[in-house]
């Protein structure tokens, strides 16, 4: 009579029916740029000079981003805007963006660095979080905090 080796010798399949499988459902890992999305992030400084209410405002300069629809919204002073946007690791980028053309006395130049700097924009970092910092490349373009709506 013949007796397999060890070798040879190989487990049968465990087979379990769909009523005896009892694993938890799989995590959904979360994206490390989600603290990003779906918050107001009003910015305070830009090319390195604080951001303040001026007169000529017509609001506070802000972005929004969606977590569902990768669109970017917000308001540059004056004007209100809008586009699209990626996001890969740390990787950030705007593009298709549109905006109303009202001209706002004493608006007008903070606006126009704000279009622009989201224009340079290729990467962000959180800092905590409620603070995220936009760069171009290793360079600070403008420094954003989550405003809180009630």
């Amino acid at each position: 009579m013949l007796q397999p080796t060890p070798d040879a010798v190989k487990p049968a399949p465990v087979v379990q029916s769909p009523d005896t499988i009892s694993s938890p459902p799989p995590k959904t890992p979360r994206q490390p740029h989600e603290p990003l999305k779906n918050k107001r992030w009003r910015l305070y400084e830009l090319n390195g000079a604080a951001v303040a209410m001026a007169e000529g405002f017509r609001q506070e300069p802000y972005i929004m981003l969606s977590l569902q629809t990768n669109r970017a919204k917000g308001a540059a002073s004056c004007n209100r805007f809008g586009g699209t946007y990626s996001v890969d690791g740390e990787q950030l980028a705007f593009s298709e963006m549109l905006t109303t053309k009202v001209n706002c006395d004493g608006a007008m130049e903070v606006e126009r660095e704000f279009l622009r700097g989201l224009e340079l924009v290729n990467r962000y970092r959180m800092v905590g979080e409620d603070s995220v910092v936009f760069l171009q490349n290793s360079k600070v373009v403008m420094r954003l905090a989550a405003l809180y709506l009630n």
